[in-house]
């Protein structure tokens, strides 16, 4: 979160913006707001694994729905595999007995439902090596 906010304070000073045109937050501090556009991380992107904290749906239902005109999500390589190799989880949303994929199937679902590019953004000394 440090890096984000340091990242959109950079760019605020760099383009001349009100400190209400570009915001860095963490999603639980977020919930309750809207915003034109919302950049999001997914998240999961930093996690090793699905823990009861960081794969939690209404983390990626709140960035998933604070946008009124556009969202663009930010994952890391390697989270649908994350995802499909997660073991399922007892119950179901509302606490029934049995096995369901969740907390996973509830990700994989939203993921699904988005346009999705991949961009290689390496660098190799300042210069780019990877393409859209």
């Amino acid at each position: 979160m440090d890096d984000a906010a340091a990242a959109v304070e950079a760019l605020a000073v760099a383009r001349d913006l009100s400190e209400h045109d570009l915001v860095s937050s963490t999603v639980d501090s977020w919930q309750g707001q809207t915003n034109g556009v919302t950049v999001g991380l997914h998240p999961l992107s930093a996690a090793a694994g699905l823990d009861e904290f960081n794969s939690a749906f209404g983390r990626l239902a709140v960035v998933a729905t604070r946008a009124t005109h556009g969202l663009v999500l930010f994952t890391r390589p390697g989270l649908d595999e994350l995802l499909m190799d997660a073991p399922p989880l007892p119950g179901t949303p509302f606490g029934e007995p049995g096995n369901r994929r969740l907390p996973r199937q509830t990700h994989q679902a939203i993921l699904d439902t988005f346009t999705r590019v991949v961009v290689d953004a390496r660098y190799d000394q300042g210069e780019e090596v990877g393409d859209v």
